[in-house]
């Protein structure tokens, strides 16, 4: 049985923006990213930044306190965040969805880390909760967050996954067989799955078999032996081929001859497979 952490580890969320623009990211992919030295580093630096300056909402706020609350607010809303991407992959990989609205994740962190900042600043410096203000500040840090996660996404992410999909995989010992919806699969004679819900087709070199499984729940066994070209079809390695476009749909034809839909993000990703590791 997969674990409830390996289901994580995989899971692809397609995150949508208020602006209906969607990207497709690996959960754990995205907490990763989170939680790199870089980004940490760049956060903290910029909500110390903005807590310099004294403005109308933090007038009677000393700018020691300001700093210590910018901070404490940047740090709760990296763990809220962390953890709300965690759920939500968790409750992907369990149900048959993966489509998020990224408003679902920053809108509770937001409002969460408002409440809890400035009920901070009023145990520490005495000053009271205006609903005013406590409004302003759930929209100001909403709004910040949601440029981060642009920045993040659109621009640091991708590099990084880049980098680490480029990276040649750690040597695993080869499995005479895997288990597949109850049934034992040679992942050797494997040559590609393709998915509908809970139903799995396996295509084999000289026959094609069924299994009821869900593709979530195959995917870490199947890591060493190929990869996911789309969000309903699974490759090996050594049948992964050239890419075309019909129409505009990128299309995959591997070794065997099969036509294979590909995602527009798994591109780069199969055609570095095919060229092989970098020289150094």
């Amino acid at each position: 049985m997969i674990s409830r952490v390996a289901k994580i580890e995989t899971t692809e969320l397609l995150l949508y923006y208020m602006n209906r623009s969607s990207l497709s990211i690996n959960a754990h992919e995205l907490v990763t990213a989170l939680r790199t030295p870089f980004v940490m580093g760049f956060v903290f630096a910029i909500s110390v930044l903005l807590a310099l300056p004294e403005t109308s909402l933090s007038k009677e706020v000393p700018v020691l306190a300001r700093l210590l609350l910018s901070l404490f607010s940047t740090a709760l809303f990296l763990g809220l965040a962390t953890a709300a991407v965690r759920i939500a992959a968790l409750f992907a990989a369990e149900g048959d969805w993966d489509r998020l609205h990224l408003c679902v994740i920053s809108t509770p962190s937001a409002i969460v880390v408002a409440i809890l900042t400035q009920t901070a600043q009023l145990l520490l410096l005495g000053i009271p909760i205006e609903r005013d203000v406590l409004l302003t500040q759930i929209v100001i840090t909403l709004v910040f967050w949601e440029l981060v996660f642009f920045i993040l996404i659109y621009f640091y992410t991708p590099a990084l996954i880049q980098q680490r999909r480029n990276s040649p995989p750690a040597p695993v010992a080869a499995s005479p067989s895997l288990s597949i919806g109850g049934k034992p699969i040679a992942p050797s004679s494997l040559l590609r799955i393709q998915t509908n819900g809970r139903q799995l087709q396996l295509h084999f070199a000289d026959q094609i078999g069924a299994a009821t499984a869900n593709l979530r729940d195959v995917l870490p066994i199947l890591q060493p032996y190929g990869m996911l070209v789309h969000r309903r079809h699974w490759v090996s390695f050594a049948q992964l081929g050239p890419i075309h476009r019909q129409g505009r749909t990128l299309i995959m034809t591997t070794r065997a001859g099969a036509q294979v839909p590909i995602s527009r993000d798994r591109r780069k990703d199969i055609e570095a497979m095919l060229q092989g590791p970098s020289a150094p």
